[in-house]
């Protein structure tokens, strides 16, 4: 749901810890490709906002497997191998479903495809795609304009 429902990659799906996820928003910090950390594709770190629904799972998600460390890992406690999830999981749900050629990146563009439809400019690059979507945040189907609720609670500032 994170791939579609937001626009990432793959690699930065796995390189989520639990703490990226704060107030409604998810801060995509890092990547995770084949047994290492690294940076974003582009080396930026970005903000999105987080759907009020996807919101609530990842929070009862989280509530169940801890408050820090990556956010999905196997058995060895290290975040998820793309080839395994994609081969053991993805590609057996796709095969039933009857979708013939699916990749990671199709879940990108299906993102994409769905910001056009509704009308939205091109989401080419990931600055204009979190742009996009933060000021689709506010009109969406299914969000609630400012009442995203979040994974962890919002900080209170020190005054």
């Amino acid at each position: 749901m994170i791939g579609v429902m937001m626009g990432l990659r793959i690699g930065e799906i796995l390189g989520l810890r639990v703490e990226d996820l704060e107030c409604g928003t998810l801060h995509v910090r890092r990547s995770w490709c084949r047994g290492n950390a690294g940076g974003t594709k582009n080396g930026k770190e970005r903000e999105i906002p987080v759907p009020q629904f996807l919101g609530e799972a990842l929070r009862d998600y989280c509530v169940q497997r801890g408050t820090t460390g990556w956010l999905f890992v196997g058995e060895s406690g290290k975040p998820l191998s793309d080839r395994n999830l994609i081969q053991r999981h993805v590609y057996p749900v796709a095969q039933s479903l009857g979708i013939p050629h699916f990749s990671w990146h199709s879940l990108r563009h299906t993102f994409s495809h769905a910001g056009r439809k509704r009308g939205e400019s091109s989401y080419s690059g990931d600055e204009t795609t979190a742009r996009t979507f933060k000021a689709e945040h506010h009109r969406s189907r299914y969000m609630h304009d400012s009442q995203v609720r979040s994974v962890r609670p919002c900080r209170k500032s020190k005054t």
